[in-house]
């Protein structure tokens, strides 16, 4: 008879562990509409940045290039090379 109660408390205690296991590892979602907002914003960082871990991302060659343009055109990257000497 104990062993039958022992039983039926461990399958208990599975089922209800399964299911507690289930519902911590939903995450929700953010919406496209809170990324762009995120990548639109001065400073912001949207989580296209970071990786599954949380670490931050390096930036792509796209972006790299488009910020070496916008330091062309405003003068600059005029400025820091007469500052440091540059080539």
């Amino acid at each position: 008879m104990k062993t039958l109660r022992i039983m039926a408390l461990s399958t208990v205690a599975l089922v209800f562990a399964y299911a507690q296991a289930q519902d911590a590892t939903v995450a929700p979602q953010p919406s496209s509409a809170s990324q762009d907002l995120a990548t639109q914003s001065v400073g912001g960082v949207s989580d296209a940045t970071r990786s599954d871990a949380g670490s931050p991302v390096g930036k792509t060659r796209q972006q790299v290039y488009q910020e070496y343009l916008r330091a062309r055109q405003s003068g600059e990257l005029d400025r820091i090379q007469s500052q440091y000497g540059g080539q």
